[in-house]
């Protein structure tokens, strides 16, 4: 039951509260557009904004996943060469709007341990921690669309989604010592993903390619997943849809003029996709996951 007087009390507080920050909000925005107008009135409309695309670029990850049901850790590293194109676009004054992609191909070969995070597994006392070891590899694609709105010269707060789809390999399947998982050795075991993830977070853009000597941008995002969808074929008739999770990421980019309308530079990213673990009935689950990855590479932006 809710005693009527506690109410009213804080029910007066949250309006105090409110009334401050709409105080303090019209303020910040007050101080803000003024800077923002005399920055927009320095750059022409036409000449904002710019395209993008990565000529040479790789990126190197880290997987791992902990299980619950069974003691077990895996961990891969892999890397592959990876497309990276996109666009800014100066909507006004205020807004800008960016659109990214990036996609992975032909990663390279390499190799997934299991290691066993207690004395015994599934029942076998063990006499190395190693379980299994296979071949693995990761494909993975992101689509990215983000709204720039400026805070104060070139800060913005960012907010957006991004479609990131992934396909896991795992194959050349070799048992432990103590062989407490006998999975055959020709098996290939794939596991696909299809996630939308809403992200916010801050920016630092100087916005213009043409009649520039250089340019510079930095990003930092924060996401969670909204809608998320994983198959594996080990489990063909389960879908697994948790949305527990979070991402970070950080971007930047730093160019130099080669024309008038021309740079060529470089890029950096660095991201984290964590993810909880799921259960299906009493013996199917999808381990906690962790992927880090490293992205870096040569590109050419142009305004024409």
């Amino acid at each position: 039951m809710t005693c009527p007087s506690r109410r009213g009390t804080h029910g007066a507080r949250v309006a105090r509260a409110l009334h401050a920050a709409l105080t303090v909000g019209a303020v910040a925005i007050g101080v803000a557009l003024p800077h923002a107008a005399a920055h927009a009135a320095e750059t022409p409309e036409a000449d904002r904004g710019f395209s993008y695309f990565m000529g040479v670029a790789r990126q190197q990850v880290r997987y791992t996943e902990t299980g619950s049901f069974l003691p077990f850790r895996s961990e891969a590293r892999g890397a592959s060469p990876m497309l990276v194109s996109g666009a800014l676009y100066a909507l006004n004054d205020r807004l800008l709007m960016s659109l990214d992609n990036e996609t992975t191909f032909y990663p390279d070969r390499s190799s997934e341990v299991w290691n066993a995070t207690a004395a015994s597994f599934n029942g076998t006392v063990l006499t190395s921690p190693v379980l299994q070891r296979n071949g693995f590899s990761l494909q993975q694609s992101k689509t990215q669309v983000l709204g720039l709105y400026r805070l104060r010269g070139p800060w913005f707060g960012v907010g957006g989604a991004a479609l990131r789809t992934q396909s896991f390999k795992r194959f050349a399947f070799t048992p432990g010592p103590d062989n407490a998982v006998a999975t055959p050795g020709d098996t290939t075991v794939e596991e696909s993903v299809a996630e939308l993830v809403l992200n916010v977070g801050v920016g630092l853009e100087s916005e213009q390619v043409r009649g520039q000597a250089n340019h510079y941008s930095l990003r930092a995002l924060v996401g969670v997943p909204v809608w998320r969808r994983l198959t594996n074929t080990t489990a063909p008739l389960s879908t697994f849809d948790a949305k527990r999770g979070v991402d970070f990421g950080v971007e930047g980019r730093y160019s130099w003029a080669l024309s008038d309308k021309i740079h060529a530079g470089g890029w950096a990213s660095w991201s984290q996709v964590r993810r909880s673990a799921q259960t299906l009935g009493s013996n199917l689950e999808m381990p906690r996951s962790r992927l880090s990855g490293l992205g870096y590479g040569v590109e050419l932006l142009w305004k024409l």
